[in-house]
């Protein structure tokens, strides 16, 4: 005659599985990981100024570079925008495919993601603008405070 196997208590797992079980979430934890971090890093993209960018001379590596929107330089012509961001010492001329954003304006602050070419011309990509917080109404009056949501 055998002896009856032991009584299992219903959800009530040995520990080697467990031990299983937490080595292969880890092992699934770590894979995930290992894959995303050199996705993650193509896709950062590093904001540099002018005078960064040209001695960096970071050529067809994907960045951003922002300044001032140099007064005068901006030409639109056949779906094409050129225009010059300078900072305190530096400028770079900055080629656009594309309408300006609406608020894009000469002397104004702007952000343009793209590449650097190896003639010293940057090729935009995106462009993004830096504007006024506060919104100024017909005749360049500020608007008047809201008080919180609604207005009441």
């Amino acid at each position: 005659m055998t002896s009856p196997a032991p009584a299992v208590r219903p959800g009530h797992r040995e520990p080697n599985t467990r031990l299983r079980l937490a080595l292969v979430v880890l092992a699934a934890l770590g894979a995930v990981g290992v894959l995303s971090v050199p996705a993650l890093d193509d896709s950062i993209v590093y904001y540099r100024t002018p005078t960064e960018l040209l001695r960096l001379e970071e050529t067809g590596k994907r960045v951003r570079v922002g300044g001032l929107v140099e007064p005068g330089s901006v030409v639109e012509r056949d779906g094409l925008l050129t225009f010059t961001i300078i900072d305190d010492t530096s400028r770079i001329r900055v080629r656009y495919s594309g309408r300006a954003p609406g608020v894009f304006q000469a002397g104004q602050d702007t952000l343009v993601e793209g590449t650097l070419g190896t003639t010293g011309m940057f090729h935009g990509e995106h462009i993004m603008v830096k504007h006024a917080e506060t919104y100024r109404g017909p005749g360049g009056r500020e608007a008047p405070p809201t008080r919180g949501r609604g207005g009441g």
